[in-house]
């Protein structure tokens, strides 16, 4: 299991665009943030809920572990580095489609600068959280954040600066120039899966 969440940090992010009314135009009120609350303990109404997450977990790690297996046994392990750029994110979108959720990676340690991930796992990223943490919203809708330990064969990528080999170094500046990715030891913790599942998904089927 160690080997399926050894992923490098791949996450979504978005952007906001804020307009500015004119002096004759009325403005409303922004909508207040829904705020997540942590959960001291999973209660039986998000079971099901975090079988979807985990389901879901599972399959996007399953997924980018066969993507990145294949590409480095054709290319070699620099041919992963383009996997993770070019594909990671739209495979975590087509299981999130699947799944009705949301999902993603994140870590304390970024490799690309924009996949900090959402509002509430900043309390996870400060904590270098070791264990699987639950949050919930008011609406019903329940997060979960899954740590990943670093897997042997990530760390050709991830590893202590000094182990990383040349053609792979060049490969990690050339796609990612602010990388901070590095430095790891095999089983330390290098990031979270995150998921966030909706209310509608709290019914056992």
């Amino acid at each position: 299991m160690k080997t399926i969440f050894c992923f490098i940090i791949a996450l979504f992010g978005c952007a906001a665009t804020n307009a500015i009314a004119s002096s004759s135009e009325q403005t409303e009120p922004a909508p207040r943030a829904v705020e997540w609350t942590q959960l001291q303990a999973l209660g039986d109404n998000h079971q099901s809920q975090r079988r979807i997450a985990d389901k879901a977990r599972t399959e996007l790690a399953t997924r980018l572990m066969k993507r990145l297996g294949d590409s480095i046994a054709v290319g070699g392990p620099a041919a992963g580095i383009e996997v993770c750029s070019n594909e990671a994110a739209g495979i975590a979108a087509t299981v999130a489609e699947a799944n009705n959720v949301r999902i993603g990676r994140t870590s304390h340690k970024l490799r690309n600068p924009d996949n900090g991930g959402p509002a509430w796992i900043a309390q996870v990223v400060s904590d270098r959280s070791t264990t699987t943490r639950y949050f919930s919203r008011p609406d019903g809708a329940l997060a979960v954040a899954t740590p990943i330990p670093l897997g042997q064969m990530c760390s050709q990528c991830h590893g202590p600066v000094a182990d990383i080999v040349p053609e792979i170094k060049k490969a990690l500046v050339s796609r990612y120039p602010q990388d901070m990715a590095t430095g790891f030891e095999v089983g330390e913790i290098r990031g979270w899966f995150w998921v966030e599942v909706p209310a509608q998904a709290n019914t056992d089927s």
